[in-house]
């Protein structure tokens, strides 16, 4: 103790300097104030956690494109090798109940007078079409159907049906703010959502960005959307949280994404679970489809199903094939391979290309409940009309994954 206490006395300042770290500031800062290149001070470290009923979608390289002859001999898928990044994905297509919840929002926020987006029309607009199960079959008594499939309780757990893309793109953009608000009301109460962002806000300023309802409110003027453009409208249902702390928008997966999530892993795969049979060994289905003319009972099912219903493929996602077929970001061209880039392709027509007939058309995958089972095939594409709703046409949503790939993917 002695010893140490001379040299304690003999040191002087110094030691405290190199041992306490120079009598206060970090080392990160005196670096910086010395001159050297650190950045900017006070980002914390990131990492996304997912959301509820996502999961994780490795990226890869695969050959995207048929799987199996061109029995339609369309000639519009040639197989191609296709890099797509890692992503996030429903497990599961959007069921009535979870799109419930989107329309109960756009009823209680647009009572708002100053609300001038999410509104009674666009309510109207969204709210999917019953009487898809009457116009689309002919002579076909779908009443059943009309009064309750999307209403009652028996089918809360169904996937939604009669809805446009452009309805599955406003689901899109509402789910993106919920989820921003959500984490921003979390850091008032300070619980928090398991270290997903740095930076956390003060109390008082995430309290002055929340009004007493519950809903932050946007600057005025324009407010931006999910996909980050402006509206010409304004929203009281708008996140306030810095870009470096937001979740990534939730959206459509692409083309792409569906058929590389859709394969599982796996290369060249007919269908999802990997074998050229639509029946396991013991003679069950493993998807619900239309298996022969007339035939629509024989996988347990006569309409749609339960969204967990089967076995989910490698990815652990169900019913990517048949059930419904499911909405995709791209624009649908005949074209599609030889024209996109091969590193996470999206073909999307400019305003310029109006004039081309297939303008107006969205990719649709996996194959529907009343579908043969050539649209259940990895490799099959067809499409619709993005402002068509339809009985056998859902969705689910993508997100994309910021920071590691490959084998740290989903670490944390």
């Amino acid at each position: 103790m002695a010893a140490l206490a001379l040299l304690m006395f003999t040191a002087g300042c110094s030691m405290f300097q190199g041992f306490l770290g120079g009598g206060g500031g970090s080392k990160e800062q005196k670096l910086n104030d010395s001159g050297q290149l650190m950045g900017v001070p006070d980002r914390e470290g990131w990492y996304q956690e997912t959301p509820f009923g996502m999961v994780q979608i490795p990226g890869g390289t695969f050959f995207m494109g048929q799987a199996d002859e061109d029995v339609a001999a369309s000639q519009i898928n040639f197989n191609r090798q296709i890099t797509v990044s890692s992503f996030l994905m429903d497990s599961e297509e959007i069921t009535n109940n979870e799109y419930r919840q989107f329309l109960a929002f756009i009823d209680t926020i647009s009572q708002d007078p100053n609300e001038g987006y999410w509104t009674a029309q666009m309510l109207q607009d969204v709210t999917p079409n019953p009487e898809v199960w009457n116009e689309e079959f002919t002579y076909h008594m779908g009443d059943k159907m009309v009064q309750y499939y999307f209403s009652h309780s028996a089918f809360d757990d169904y996937p939604v049906v009669g809805i446009s893309w452009e309805s599955a793109e406003k689901f899109a953009e509402w789910r993106t703010e919920h989820l921003n608000i959500g984490y921003e009301k979390s850091q008032v109460s300070g619980g928090g959502l398991g270290g997903l962002f740095g930076g956390k806000k003060n109390k008082q300023q995430a309290q002055d960005d929340i009004d007493p309802l519950g809903a932050p409110i946007g600057a005025p003027g324009a407010a931006g959307n999910a996909q980050g453009q402006g509206n010409a409208q304004n929203t009281t249902f708008k996140s306030t949280l810095a870009v470096e702390k937001r979740f990534p928008n939730f959206r459509l997966p692409t083309e792409a994404e569906w058929e590389y999530a859709a394969r599982g892993g796996r290369e060249i795969i007919k269908y999802p679970w990997g074998g050229p049979y639509t029946r396991n060994r013991n003679g069950c289905f493993l998807a619900n489809f239309k298996p022969g003319r007339g035939n629509y009972d024989d996988d347990g099912y006569p309409y749609t199903a339960p969204v967990n219903s089967f076995l989910p493929n490698n990815f652990n996602l169900y019913n990517m094939a048949g059930n419904v077929a499911e909405w995709c970001r791209d624009d649908y061209s005949p074209v599609y391979n030889p024209l996109v880039w091969d590193l996470n392709p999206l073909f999307l027509y400019s305003d310029a290309e109006s004039q081309s007939p297939h303008y107006g058309k969205k990719v649709v995958r996996g194959g529907a409940w009343n579908d043969i089972a050539h649209y259940l095939e990895t490799g099959t594409r067809t499409y619709e009309y993005k402002e068509v709703a339809s009985a056998s046409i859902g969705f689910r949503c993508a997100m994309d994954y910021l920071g590691r790939a490959g084998d740290d993917f989903g670490a944390n």
